[in-house]
């Protein structure tokens, strides 16, 4: 479902970091819609005619290889935009799937490639997001090729929280498992470790992240570091310093 944008929402941070002339000069042409759990924004290898800018909620790049195994390879929030294949080949590398429930803005590729062409903002704004999403997929990389499986565990479930702004994540552990690239029953055997230690709690689809500080010590170094790739690009407002993610 989607309807005009009235006004300015500065929940999403490339958004944000515009000066008022060039948001304005977008704002005719963004479409504010809603992303419920589940829903399928883009397929691989079919055609990206938009750039979506998420306000809340989390969309997750999927790719899937010719054996039927999927792993995800980027996971996008307030703090970014998909897909930047909009503004080049236009084809999708990878499913992208909302893993969150929230709202974005939605604006026509073509429109986006030529404004970026007469504003320098806009288009500093779209290298900078092709940087932090490259770094997440750097970090990842490296994260699944020499971590073990419980900080990288520990690092999704953080970075959804990030995204989320919430302790409380519905997820089912064939999902993560998704996720991670791993076997659902290393995923279920995981979960059952964390939450007898105290760090988590899960129920029919629901995690709750009971002690942030210490599942941030089993994580691994690759969650802060994409945070602070984040930050670099679009700096949180000062007001979301204070503001902690808490469980509904």
């Amino acid at each position: 479902m989607s309807a005009p944008s009235p006004q300015r929402d500065l929940r999403n941070r490339p958004l944000a970091s515009l000066p008022d002339a060039d948001f304005e000069l977008l704002r005719p042409r963004l479409r504010l819609v809603t992303m419920e759990k589940g829903d399928m924004l883009r397929w691989q290898e079919g055609p990206v005619p938009s750039v979506c800018f998420p306000l809340s909620g989390t969309i997750s790049t999927i790719v899937n290889l010719s054996d039927g195994r999927s792993v995800e390879a980027g996971m996008t929030g307030f703090d970014g935009m998909i897909d930047l294949c909009a503004l080049g080949s236009g084809v999708a590398f990878g499913d992208h799937i909302v893993q969150g429930s929230g709202e974005a803005y939605m604006v026509d590729a073509s429109f986006l490639f030529h404004a970026a062409q007469s504003r320098p903002a806009i288009l500093k704004m779209i290298f900078l997001a092709a940087e932090a999403s490259a770094a997440y997929c750097h970090q990842s990389l490296a994260c699944r090729t020499f971590h073990q499986l419980e900080a990288r565990f520990c690092r999704w479930l953080l970075m959804a929280r990030y995204h989320l702004k919430s302790d409380s994540l519905s997820l089912t552990h064939e999902f993560l498992a998704t996720m991670l690239g791993a076997q659902r029953s290393t995923v279920t055997g995981m979960a059952y470790k964390l939450q007898v230690d105290g760090l988590i709690s899960y129920h029919r689809g629901s995690i709750v992240l009971a002690d942030i500080s210490r599942l941030k010590a089993r994580s691994c170094e690759c969650y802060q570091r994409v945070v602070d790739r984040s930050e670099l690009a679009f700096p949180s407002a000062p007001s979301e310093h204070t503001q902690e993610p808490t469980a509904p």
